[in-house]
């Protein structure tokens, strides 16, 4: 709609819709929060055109838009989120519209180097596999974008080895595990 009104405005919007000098209000305006978490370093994309971006001064946090659909975009400037595109509508009212979009973490990636030694790699409710390749560790909604990890390594015929690993969304890393020397055992060291 041309004048900001959703379609099907009854006849009481209608008689408002003037002013006592026969001119048509503006479009109604209303402002939209952006909370892009959990990444703070995200562009925001109105329409097609970057609006600026997330955070505070000299970033936005809130931009008075104009009811009505809208096309929005999240542009992350790190590697720890997925991108986010979407249509919504803003609708008329009084007060802010939060504009209430979580982007969607990307897996961090964890390899631990065992220094070609054979070894299984337990990362404790998240995923498994094998020392020396690199393995995906899904992040979940409620994560944040930084989270402490607990490794287990088990060599052959010894006790498994902790690790606690800080790995953040979207990150490569590598932790060197030294393997057992022969002369060590399951069960010994106490």
């Amino acid at each position: 709609p041309v004048d900001g009104r959703p379609p099907g405005a009854d006849g009481r919007e209608a008689g408002r819709a003037g002013d006592q000098s026969g001119h048509s209000p503006p479009p109604a305006t209303r402002i939209v929060a952006f909370r892009p978490a959990p990444c703070p370093n995200v562009d925001i994309w109105v329409d097609g055109s970057r609006l600026g971006n997330y955070g505070p001064a000299p970033g936005i946090q809130s931009a008075a838009l104009r009811t009505g659909g809208h096309r929005f975009a999240y542009r992350p400037l790190t590697p720890n989120c997925y991108p986010e595109e979407w249509d919504e509508t803003i609708p008329p009212g009084e007060g802010s519209y939060l504009l209430a979009r979580r982007l969607r973490l990307r897996p961090g990636s964890l390899t631990v180097d065992t220094g070609g030694v054979g070894a299984t790699v337990d990362i404790l409710g998240r995923a498994t596999g094998r020392a020396n390749v690199a393995i995906e560790v899904p992040f979940e909604a409620q994560d944040g974008i930084e989270l402490t990890i607990r490794v287990v390594v088990t060599f052959p015929d010894h006790d498994p080895a902790r690790h606690d690993v800080v790995l953040r969304a979207g990150e490569s890393k590598t932790i060197r595990v030294e393997a057992p020397t022969p002369e060590q055992t399951a069960g010994d060291g106490g």
